[in-house]
Protein backbone atom coordinates (compact mmCIF):
# COMPACT_ATOMS: atom_id res chain seq x y z
CA UNK A 1 0.00 0.00 0.00
CA UNK A 2 2.83 2.40 0.86
CA UNK A 3 4.57 1.82 -2.50
CA UNK A 4 1.34 2.51 -4.38
CA UNK A 5 0.84 5.80 -2.51
CA UNK A 6 4.42 6.87 -3.29
CA UNK A 7 3.96 6.03 -6.98
CA UNK A 8 0.69 7.96 -7.18
CA UNK A 9 2.32 10.93 -5.46
CA UNK A 10 5.27 10.78 -7.87
CA UNK A 11 2.95 10.74 -10.88
CA UNK A 12 0.99 13.70 -9.53
CA UNK A 13 4.16 15.72 -8.88
CA UNK A 14 5.52 14.92 -12.34
CA UNK A 15 2.21 15.90 -13.94
CA UNK A 16 2.21 19.20 -12.05
CA UNK A 17 5.79 19.99 -13.09
CA UNK A 18 5.16 19.19 -16.74
CA UNK A 19 1.85 21.08 -16.83
CA UNK A 20 3.32 24.28 -15.39
CA UNK A 21 4.38 26.65 -18.17
CA UNK A 22 7.97 27.77 -18.17
CA UNK A 23 8.20 31.29 -16.85
CA UNK A 24 9.56 33.58 -19.52
CA UNK A 25 12.23 36.08 -18.63
CA UNK A 26 11.70 39.67 -19.58
CA UNK A 27 14.12 41.16 -22.08
CA UNK A 28 14.73 44.69 -23.25
CA UNK A 29 15.11 45.53 -26.93
CA UNK A 30 16.35 48.80 -28.35
CA UNK A 31 15.50 49.56 -31.93
CA UNK A 32 13.30 51.38 -34.38
CA UNK A 33 9.61 50.81 -35.11
CA UNK A 34 9.47 50.22 -38.86
CA UNK A 35 6.57 50.85 -41.23
CA UNK A 36 5.76 47.12 -41.19
CA UNK A 37 4.80 47.51 -37.52
CA UNK A 38 7.83 45.63 -36.23
CA UNK A 39 10.79 46.49 -34.05
CA UNK A 40 14.12 46.32 -35.85
CA UNK A 41 16.92 46.19 -33.30
CA UNK A 42 20.28 47.88 -33.64
CA UNK A 43 21.69 44.42 -34.41
CA UNK A 44 19.28 44.00 -37.33
CA UNK A 45 16.95 41.48 -35.67
CA UNK A 46 13.25 41.84 -36.47
CA UNK A 47 10.53 41.31 -33.86
CA UNK A 48 6.82 41.23 -34.49
CA UNK A 49 4.84 43.01 -31.77
CA UNK A 50 2.08 40.99 -30.11
CA UNK A 51 -1.43 42.38 -30.45
CA UNK A 52 -1.87 43.84 -26.96
CA UNK A 53 -2.87 47.26 -25.71
CA UNK A 54 0.73 48.15 -24.85
CA UNK A 55 2.06 46.69 -28.10
CA UNK A 56 -0.44 48.60 -30.20
CA UNK A 57 0.43 51.80 -28.36
CA UNK A 58 4.12 51.24 -29.08
CA UNK A 59 3.38 50.72 -32.78
CA UNK A 60 2.01 54.25 -33.05
CA UNK A 61 5.64 55.44 -32.91
CA UNK A 62 6.63 54.46 -36.47
CA UNK A 63 10.10 55.70 -37.37
CA UNK A 64 11.09 56.35 -33.77
CA UNK A 65 13.71 54.59 -31.65
CA UNK A 66 12.23 52.78 -28.69
CA UNK A 67 13.27 50.69 -25.74
CA UNK A 68 10.75 47.87 -25.31
CA UNK A 69 10.62 45.45 -22.39
CA UNK A 70 8.65 42.24 -22.58
CA UNK A 71 8.70 38.52 -23.12
CA UNK A 72 9.86 36.87 -26.33
CA UNK A 73 8.29 33.88 -28.03
CA UNK A 74 8.94 32.31 -31.39
CA UNK A 75 6.38 30.86 -33.78
CA UNK A 76 7.46 29.24 -37.02
CA UNK A 77 10.78 31.10 -36.94
CA UNK A 78 9.18 34.50 -36.28
CA UNK A 79 10.25 36.31 -33.09
CA UNK A 80 7.41 38.00 -31.21
CA UNK A 81 7.64 40.39 -28.28
CA UNK A 82 4.75 40.81 -25.88
CA UNK A 83 5.41 44.35 -24.70
CA UNK A 84 5.09 45.00 -20.97
CA UNK A 85 6.57 48.52 -21.06
CA UNK A 86 8.29 50.83 -23.47
CA UNK A 87 9.73 54.29 -23.82
CA UNK A 88 10.51 56.43 -26.82
CA UNK A 89 14.19 57.35 -26.95
CA UNK A 90 15.44 60.78 -27.81
CA UNK A 91 16.97 61.23 -31.24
Amino acid sequence: MKKTSVRILAVLVLTLVLATPVLANEVTLIGKVNDSYQIETDQGDIYEVADTEMGNELLSHIGERVEATGTISEEEGVKIIRVAAYMVLEK
